[in-house]
């Protein structure tokens, strides 16, 4: 028969043994702190490692941030934008993602910064790819 809630050892003492409730519950007990000692133990020594070994790739850290294009973009040219990011305001140079020319006060989303060069696509692009068909 399969242990499936977890109450094996409790029965199985209450059934063969000649200990009392509070015996059998105290043995529970150890053995129900002992499979959280084991999960515990099992997340410190390979799940947390494995997240810590994971690295982060710089050039997407300020993906998703919003800004406005305050010199405007030429195609397959740079121009400049402002975002504000852990509560200051900064200014970059910037691109399109794909070489497209954008408008001064365009509103923008930047998708990575490479060498200095934030890549922008305009809100009004994602939005649309955002929208759901009705």
């Amino acid at each position: 028969m399969q242990d499936v809630d977890g109450a094996g050892p409790g029965y199985l003492l209450l059934r063969y043994s000649s200990l009392g409730i509070t015996g059998i519950a105290v043995i529970a007990l150890g053995v129900a702190l002992a499979a959280a000692a084991a999960m515990v133990g099992v997340i410190a020594g390979w799940a947390v490692p494995s997240a810590a070994r994971e690295v982060t790739d710089e050039r997407y850290v300020l993906q998703g941030h919003f800004g406005r294009v305050t010199q405007p973009i030429p195609a397959d040219g740079s121009g400049e934008i402002t975002y504000e990011h852990d509560g200051a305001r900064h200014v970059a140079t910037a691109r399109g993602v794909d070489g497209q020319a954008i408008a001064r006060n365009a509103e923008i989303v930047i998708e990575r910064v490479e060498e200095g060069i934030a890549y922008v696509e305009l809100w009004s692009t994602i939005e649309r790819q955002l929208e759901l068909p009705t």
